[in-house]
């Protein structure tokens, strides 16, 4: 079993696919882990989404989906970090059946699920990163207010609430999922 790395001793990208349970990790910045913060209420909607992207990528075989445990590594800007979205898929044309190692060519869609614990500014940078790594669209789900974030890298970022529907647009087409349905109901 392999230590988390300390600041004295930084981590590789290599080194971290033999981390156990990458689940935890939010990024590998600079060769330090940073520790995902989660709570109920994101761990849930992650569990949602990344559940209607699997039914809509199984029925229409369209691409290969992924979740919070594997590692991208597609920052032109600073090739040995590597982040951890909670979920996403990209087009089988535009990459190999997905095997060991960290996904080293941008996804044509990251999904991110904001905890309490998230901080505002860092979120948007996972946003940027992404966007300028060749991202199509980014998914930004806030379980507290009930709301999506739509980013794509030619539009600028469209508000959906729990009476909208989430689309897949041109990256995903025929993806659609009413944005109540991810989030935890408000009673039972």
């Amino acid at each position: 079993m392999t230590a988390i790395a300390t600041p004295t001793e930084l981590m590789t990208p290599e080194e971290l696919l033999g981390m156990p349970d990458l689940g935890r990790y939010d990024a590998l910045i600079d060769g330090e882990l940073k520790e995902r913060c989660v709570s109920v209420e994101s761990s849930h909607t992650s569990f949602e989404l990344n559940g209607e992207l699997r039914t809509h990528l199984k029925a229409t075989g369209l691409g290969w989906g992924f979740q919070s445990d594997c590692g991208l590594q597609i920052f032109a800007e600073s090739p040995t970090k590597v982040r951890f979205a909670d979920g996403g898929f990209y087009r089988k044309e535009r990459g190999p059946r997905p095997g060991h190692g960290h996904l080293r060519f941008a996804p044509d869609l990251v999904i991110e699920v904001v905890s309490p614990g998230d901080d505002a500014e860092a979120v948007d940078l996972k946003v940027e990163e992404y966007l300028r790594a060749g991202v199509a669209m980014v998914w930004v789900a806030y379980p507290l207010t009930r709301h999506i974030l739509v980013f794509t890298a030619n539009k600028e970022a469209q508000r959906l609430g729990p009476d909208d529907e989430l689309t897949g647009g041109d990256v995903l087409p025929g993806f659609s999922v009413a944005v109540k349905d991810v989030f935890l109901p408000l009673a039972e």
